[in-house]
């Protein structure tokens, strides 16, 4: 009974479905926010709820079919407070916030690059 009331039965119900990985909604879009679209995060009023549902099906949508056959249920669930997800799911995540990542970083590079050329240019 005691067990029940702390959530310790819910915490290995929800470890042998296989969902490994657990996040609050927060946190989750406060990670993985940047995938969907960078300038998302500082809207006001945003329901991140639900962006983190978009998130996640974006990703699954990336995951080859044969890994999703090898698993009886989803890759990842979301909670009334948490998001869980299994190993699978978090590598597709970290994959597609690396690319988000060097995305940005290669925009960066190649604004600070036309600047210094336009700066030597009006040197001339």
């Amino acid at each position: 009974r005691q067990m029940s009331t702390c959530g310790i039965i819910d915490a290995v119900t929800v470890r042998k479905l296989g969902y490994t990985m657990r996040m609050s909604h927060w946190n989750f879009f406060k990670r993985y926010g940047i995938i969907k679209v960078g300038s998302l995060f500082w809207e006001k009023g945003i329901d991140f709820r639900a962006e983190n549902l978009k998130i996640c099906e974006k990703a699954e949508k990336q995951i080859p079919e044969y890994i999703k056959d090898t698993f009886k249920i989803k890759l990842w669930q979301s909670g009334t407070n948490l998001m869980f997800y299994k190993a699978e799911m978090e590598m597709k995540l970290e994959e597609l916030l690396m690319d988000s990542w060097q995305g940005a970083a290669k925009r960066i590079t190649s604004m600070v690059k036309m600047w210094l050329i336009r700066k030597n240019y009006l040197k001339m």
